[in-house]
């Protein structure tokens, strides 16, 4: 076993030893203290015999197994890693960044109980048939954002969408051409615009296989959506 090649993950936790020597030293003063106590009494050797009722090799193997298990769970804290490698893991999903319409038109009642709930519904049906790979959540209306980046954590995604509200919208409208340059962003791991001048940056290389999913009413207020599609056509 080569011993350099043993690493700790949570080398700050070796200051638990410091709290074992505290327990040490508490018990060899709590020992001479008792027994300090029993000469200044005077009281003689069987009737001390009598207090100690377990024997001393007892009192020090419970002692000794107390040690054992505090070490034990120091080193279980620090994490000790052994033959650690670097690999590089292939995706074998679709990376979707699902892009959701999230304008007041989709409030309408027309489907039940409403347009942006029965999205919201499809997704989890789609999030339930994927077989591996990420998705990413990017709301919209007049300004898209990326909710939630590329993820293999489903879970995430309904969290954000059962938390998803017309109102947290910060401006009205429907861009489409917008969201779906952003979406692409995302998924080709460029540095995309969000919201009024931040950035989203992916440094993992995902999936050769990629797809934007589009949920909308249809309407559109700002963008040019066909150009986009258009120049997605010729990039392929």
């Amino acid at each position: 076993m080569n011993w350099n090649q043993l690493k700790w993950a949570n080398e700050e936790a070796v200051w638990g030893l410091l709290v074992l020597l505290i327990f040490a030293l508490l018990g060899w003063w709590a020992k001479r203290w008792h027994e300090q106590t029993l000469d200044e009494v005077g009281v003689g050797t069987a009737f001390q015999h009598q207090i100690r009722r377990s024997p001393r090799w007892s009192r020090r193997l419970r002692a000794g197994v107390f040690v054992l298990g505090w070490c034990a769970l120091i080193i279980a804290l620090m994490q000790p890693r052994y033959g650690l490698r670097e690999a590089r893991v292939s995706n074998i999903g679709i990376d979707i960044a699902v892009v959701l319409d999230v304008s007041k038109s989709m409030s309408v009642a027309d489907v039940v109980p409403n347009r942006l709930e029965a999205s919201k519904i499809e997704i989890g049906d789609i999030l339930r048939g994927l077989r591996g790979g990420r998705v990413a959540l990017i709301p919209f209306s007049g300004i898209p954002f990326v909710q939630c980046p590329l993820t293999s954590d489903t879970d995430v995604i309904r969290t954000y969408l059962q938390e998803l509200r017309l109102e947290d919208m910060p401006r009205g409208g429907t861009n489409l051409g917008r969201a779906l340059n952003l979406a692409h962003q995302v998924l080709t791991g460029e540095d995309a615009t969000v919201g009024e001048g931040g950035k989203v940056t992916t440094q993992y290389q995902g999936s050769r296989n990629k797809a934007i999913v589009l949920l909308s009413d249809g309407e559109n207020h700002e963008g040019a959506p066909e150009e986009f599609i258009e120049t997605m056509k010729a990039s392929n």
